[in-house]
């Protein structure tokens, strides 16, 4: 799904295609057609909404959404149930889409609920010729209908002002809250294609343009948010993660996993020559940054499988409150970075972008190794390490989980081989 951006293009003239073919099938098929378009496109975007605003906002949201939609549905002049349940699928993406765009474009309140408003009434009664064209009978689009439209249009505008007015979004309005409107547009514009309807024609083409062309423009990836914090932990803002990371880094969420077998032998990487912070040095399993609305185990079980190829592990959060910030080459890192421990029997599959080598070692071996400037070790594994051979809880879950005993102190001084 995070690639949909790169590959949109590509996506248009499927819709179009399915729009062209509804306008030679019968009606009780077509519209069908249009309605799983509706629910389809709804997927991405309430994956989106859930990183956006998290699960009670989306549930919020979307509890607006549909009854905004339920009360247009059910304004429809017809008794024709399946047309009232398909304009149910279709309109939330406009909502959502209609709002969005104005979020994105304007920051003052007026012009935004303008503009939310103008769209969502127009792509509304596009969408209610659309699903007409394709059931039995029509309907006629008559200005009381299109009054009515407009109520469940101020309804939802004035909602999300409300609700957005009291719980400010920290992240940019998600590009992929506009699928919804690039979705009514692109099969839209093919049955109008079909019905050699020119000013449909028109409104699809300035629908699809002025919502894909920005769409790579504004996209960004929810995995390359890093989420700033207080001193107390709460988020307060986000921002992307290769130009936060400076000489002024600011604190923001992270984690630490460690890693072991049944040997007791603690899995280490060295991280790939590319990277921006600590480029090519040697640190414990894993590392990663934590998205909004995510939890900590989440977030690094989504890591170890990107970076390791390492599934289905259970992880255990040891250091809940280990923090740290350490500088190399004039950037800083400053995190809040919870280390957790978790142990496999699968052997890891590195990707090559985000690390160079890996290993295993002898845990009591390895924790030798931190006191040895020559280990060269990356810092925050260093305090870590430290931190969980003292642990308690820690060393009985190794005793536990390897049958052997944990580091029972930090003593002696052996280099950390290089595996490179």
């Amino acid at each position: 799904m995070e690639r949909i951006h790169t590959r949109l293009p590509l996506f248009l003239p499927l819709p179009a295609a399915v729009g062209f073919g509804l306008s030679f099938l019968a009606d009780g098929i077509a519209i069908w057609v249009i309605g799983l378009v509706g629910i389809v496109s709804l997927v991405p975007m309430g994956y989106a909404m859930r990183r956006w605003v998290g699960n009670s906002g989306t549930a919020m949201l979307l509890a607006a959404a549909f009854l905004a939609s339920a009360f247009a549905a059910a304004a429809l002049p017809t008794t024709h149930i399946i047309s009232k349940l398909v304009l149910l699928s279709l309109l939330p993406g406009v909502v959502f889409g209609g709002y969005a765009v104005a979020m994105h474009c304007f920051q003052r309140v007026v012009p935004r609920v303008t503009a939310a408003t103008a769209v969502m009434l127009a792509v509304s009664t596009f969408v209610v010729n659309l699903v007409s064209g394709s059931m039995p009978g029509g309907v006629f689009v008559s200005m009381p209908l299109v009054i009515l439209l407009g109520v469940a249009a101020v309804f939802y505008v004035a909602f999300c002002e409300v609700y957005f007015r009291s719980r400010p979004p920290i992240l940019p309005v998600p590009a992929e809250l506009t699928l919804g409107l690039i979705a009514i547009g692109t099969v839209g514009g093919g049955v109008a294609i079909a019905a050699v309807d020119i000013p449909a024609i028109l409104f699809s083409v300035l629908l699809v343009g002025g919502t894909s062309l920005p769409y790579r423009r504004i996209y960004y990836d929810f995995r390359d948010m890093i989420v700033f914090v207080d001193e107390a932990g709460e988020a307060i803002a986000t921002g992307a993660k290769l130009l936060s990371h400076n000489s002024e880094t600011r604190l923001h969420r992270a984690f630490s996993v460690f890693l072991f077998n049944e040997k007791g032998d603690v899995l280490l990487q060295q991280r790939a020559f590319s990277k921006k912070t600590w480029p090519g040095v040697w640190s414990n399993s894993c590392c990663g940054h934590v998205m909004l609305h995510e939890s900590t185990a989440a977030a690094a079980k989504r890591r170890l499988a990107y970076e390791l190829g390492i599934g289905k592990v259970d992880l255990k959060v040891i250091l809940p409150e280990f923090r740290y910030r350490a500088e190399k080459d004039g950037i800083v890192e400053n995190e809040v970075c919870p280390v957790l421990v978790g142990f496999i029997e699968a052997e890891p599959k590195p990707r090559p972008s985000e690390v160079a080598a890996t290993r295993w070692q002898p845990w009591t071996e390895f924790v030798a190794t931190v006191n040895d400037p020559a280990s060269g070790l990356s810092p925050w594994a260093v305090e870590e390490v430290k931190l969980l051979a003292e642990n308690e809880v820690f060393k009985a879950e190794y005793a536990t989980r390897t049958n052997t005993s944990g580091a029972e102190g930090i003593e002696g001084s052996i280099p950390l081989r290089d595996a490179a």
